[in-house]
Protein backbone atom coordinates (compact mmCIF):
# COMPACT_ATOMS: atom_id res chain seq x y z
CA UNK A 1 0.00 0.00 0.00
CA UNK A 2 2.85 2.39 0.86
CA UNK A 3 4.68 1.57 -2.37
CA UNK A 4 1.52 2.17 -4.43
CA UNK A 5 0.92 5.46 -2.65
CA UNK A 6 4.52 6.50 -3.29
CA UNK A 7 4.32 5.66 -6.98
CA UNK A 8 1.06 7.60 -7.22
CA UNK A 9 2.68 10.61 -5.56
CA UNK A 10 5.51 10.52 -8.10
CA UNK A 11 3.44 9.83 -11.22
CA UNK A 12 0.38 12.00 -10.45
CA UNK A 13 1.26 14.40 -7.60
CA UNK A 14 -1.86 16.50 -8.16
CA UNK A 15 -4.31 13.77 -7.09
CA UNK A 16 -4.11 14.94 -3.47
CA UNK A 17 -4.93 18.57 -4.27
CA UNK A 18 -7.78 18.17 -6.77
CA UNK A 19 -10.14 21.12 -6.43
CA UNK A 20 -7.77 23.03 -4.17
CA UNK A 21 -5.35 25.81 -4.95
CA UNK A 22 -2.56 24.31 -2.83
CA UNK A 23 0.55 23.11 -4.67
CA UNK A 24 1.07 19.34 -4.94
CA UNK A 25 3.55 17.72 -2.56
CA UNK A 26 7.12 17.29 -3.83
CA UNK A 27 8.17 13.98 -5.41
CA UNK A 28 10.45 13.38 -2.43
CA UNK A 29 7.39 12.32 -0.43
CA UNK A 30 6.66 9.65 -3.01
CA UNK A 31 10.16 8.25 -2.75
CA UNK A 32 9.89 8.33 1.04
CA UNK A 33 6.71 6.25 0.91
CA UNK A 34 8.33 3.76 -1.48
CA UNK A 35 11.42 3.35 0.74
CA UNK A 36 9.28 2.84 3.85
CA UNK A 37 7.02 0.31 2.10
CA UNK A 38 9.88 -1.70 0.63
CA UNK A 39 11.79 -1.67 3.93
CA UNK A 40 8.86 -2.98 5.94
CA UNK A 41 8.10 -5.60 3.29
CA UNK A 42 11.67 -6.86 3.31
CA UNK A 43 11.75 -6.93 7.10
CA UNK A 44 8.51 -8.91 7.14
CA UNK A 45 9.83 -11.44 4.66
CA UNK A 46 13.11 -11.75 6.57
CA UNK A 47 11.19 -12.37 9.80
CA UNK A 48 9.04 -15.01 8.07
CA UNK A 49 12.11 -16.81 6.70
CA UNK A 50 13.83 -16.68 10.10
CA UNK A 51 10.69 -18.08 11.73
CA UNK A 52 10.69 -21.02 9.30
CA UNK A 53 14.39 -21.61 9.95
CA UNK A 54 13.72 -21.47 13.69
CA UNK A 55 10.97 -24.08 13.29
CA UNK A 56 13.42 -26.41 11.52
CA UNK A 57 15.95 -25.88 14.33
CA UNK A 58 13.27 -26.64 16.92
CA UNK A 59 12.44 -29.91 15.18
CA UNK A 60 16.13 -30.89 15.14
CA UNK A 61 16.75 -29.58 18.69
CA UNK A 62 19.55 -27.30 17.53
CA UNK A 63 20.42 -23.63 18.04
CA UNK A 64 18.15 -23.04 21.01
CA UNK A 65 19.25 -19.41 21.45
CA UNK A 66 18.34 -18.56 17.84
CA UNK A 67 14.84 -19.93 18.41
CA UNK A 68 14.62 -18.09 21.72
CA UNK A 69 15.53 -14.76 20.09
CA UNK A 70 13.10 -15.36 17.23
CA UNK A 71 10.36 -16.10 19.78
CA UNK A 72 11.08 -12.78 21.48
CA UNK A 73 10.89 -10.95 18.13
CA UNK A 74 7.62 -12.70 17.25
CA UNK A 75 6.05 -11.30 20.41
CA UNK A 76 5.74 -7.96 18.57
CA UNK A 77 3.28 -9.39 16.04
CA UNK A 78 -0.05 -9.36 17.87
CA UNK A 79 -2.04 -11.63 18.31
CA UNK A 80 -0.68 -14.83 16.73
CA UNK A 81 3.00 -13.92 16.92
CA UNK A 82 2.60 -12.97 20.56
CA UNK A 83 1.00 -16.32 21.41
CA UNK A 84 3.58 -18.27 19.41
CA UNK A 85 6.47 -16.29 20.90
CA UNK A 86 5.31 -16.53 24.51
CA UNK A 87 4.63 -20.26 24.35
CA UNK A 88 7.95 -20.91 22.62
CA UNK A 89 9.81 -18.94 25.30
CA UNK A 90 7.99 -20.86 28.04
CA UNK A 91 8.84 -24.22 26.49
CA UNK A 92 12.47 -23.35 25.70
CA UNK A 93 12.97 -22.14 29.29
CA UNK A 94 12.15 -25.53 30.80
CA UNK A 95 15.09 -27.45 32.23
CA UNK A 96 13.95 -30.68 30.56
CA UNK A 97 13.98 -28.99 27.16
CA UNK A 98 17.41 -27.49 27.84
CA UNK A 99 18.70 -31.00 28.60
CA UNK A 100 17.22 -32.25 25.33
CA UNK A 101 19.14 -29.56 23.46
CA UNK A 102 22.35 -30.45 25.33
CA UNK A 103 21.86 -34.12 24.54
CA UNK A 104 21.19 -33.39 20.87
CA UNK A 105 24.30 -31.16 20.73
CA UNK A 106 26.39 -33.97 22.22
CA UNK A 107 25.18 -36.48 19.60
CA UNK A 108 26.24 -34.42 16.59
CA UNK A 109 29.65 -34.65 15.05
CA UNK A 110 29.90 -31.00 14.12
Amino acid sequence: MYVAMGVLLIVEPGFMTQGQKAPPPPALFGYFFIVIGVTFSLLGWACAVCTLISGRYLAKRRKRMFSFVMAAILCMFFPFGTALGVFTIIVLSRESVQRLYETAAGNTDG
